[in-house]
């Protein structure tokens, strides 16, 4: 076993378990969700960052789908991103006006964002980003080994029955 088996061992296992809590407590499965993904990318990493194991070299159709995931993660971020009123006003008016309506009933409590519900936003955002994690890390971790790409097959057909 490589020096990155046990964040294989911890990714399949994740995989087993994540389907079971969505019927009953969806908040709180994507919190662990990232919570563990973030901590297992992280692990990951730090393996690179030292040396003991380099980052694998990633097919390009991979890198492709990593930069556009990026892309739709940063896209998310940017309509977080509080604005001045009169930029808003013009970028997006019907975003404008529904914060414009929240500071008439409690003065300045709206972040004049894009985005019309900034929570939401925020949830989807981090839940975006841990899957762009899980996904980073199945390449990291399965993309040339062929053994584990059949071990993680098993593990989601049997997660799924």
């Amino acid at each position: 076993m490589r020096n990155d088996g046990w964040i294989f061992l911890a990714l399949a296992a994740l995989l087993v378990w994540l389907p079971l809590p969505w019927g009953s407590r969806p908040v709180a499965a994507m919190a662990l969700f990232g919570a563990v993904v973030a901590a297992l990318t992280t692990a990951r990493l730090a393996l690179a960052a030292s040396g003991r194991l380099p980052l694998p070299a990633l097919p390009g159709a991979a890198r492709l789908a990593l930069a556009l995931w990026l892309g739709w993660v940063a896209w998310i971020g940017m309509q977080m991103v509080p604005l001045p009123a009169a930029l808003l006003s013009v970028l997006s008016p019907r975003a404008a006006e529904a914060h414009a309506a929240v500071d008439a009933l409690a003065p300045g409590a709206a972040l004049h964002t894009t985005s019309l519900m900034p929570g939401a936003t925020f949830e989807h955002w981090l839940l975006s980003l841990a899957l762009l994690c899980a996904f980073w890390l199945v390449l990291a971790v399965c993309a040339q080994q062929r053994r584990r790409q059949r071990w993680l097959l098993l593990v989601l057909l049997l997660s799924g029955l």
